[in-house]
């Protein structure tokens, strides 16, 4: 049980949201149903939709470095999630670091796909490939070098039984 600060009421903690994520077993100060009205009240201050899309444009404009710093971590996290889900590792010569590592398209034909799902690269095709399941059947992962050399000789030297001049 636990006491609301809003309303003063006693509580079970199914009737209190948790703090977040990063914050484990704490629970918000005030309750859920207290916790609703105070963001209609808050949320009726603001006034109309563009208002508000304003608000937090100037919000993002002004704390742009913040906003930058939270994408990137959260496309490097997406990144890795996507090539682990490919096996964490180039499918030709097994390098691990994800730094080095793409989605390659098995079969080639990735510029056609990727201009009629819309979906250019990095966070934008790795969101798709999270909300198709990971389809193994038609991607792998590959590093730059075995991408590369698969692009402009049709082959991977690492696969070929000669040595490309």
């Amino acid at each position: 049980m636990k006491t609301c600060t809003k309303c003063g009421a006693e509580k079970p903690l199914s009737e209190f949201y948790l703090k977040g994520k990063s914050r484990p077993g704490q629970y918000k100060s005030h309750c859920k149903s207290c916790g609703h009205v105070s963001f209609h009240v808050w949320y009726a201050k603001l006034g109309s939709h563009e208002k508000k899309a304003k608000n937090t444009q100037k919000w993002r404009n002004r704390n742009r470095d913040l906003v930058n710093a939270r994408q990137n971590v959260y496309t490097a996290r997406l990144k890795e999630e996507t090539i682990a889900e490919y096996g964490g590792r180039c499918t030709c010569c097994g390098e691990t670091e994800t730094i080095f590592l793409l989605i390659d398209h098995k079969f080639g034909g990735g510029n056609v796909e990727r201009r009629q799902i819309r979906r250019s690269a990095g966070k934008a095709f790795y969101l798709w490939l999270k909300k198709q399941g990971y389809p193994k059947n038609k991607y792998q992962a590959l590093c730059h070098n075995c991408n590369q050399a698969k692009s402009a000789y049709g082959i991977c030297p690492h696969q070929a039984d000669h040595h490309f001049a």
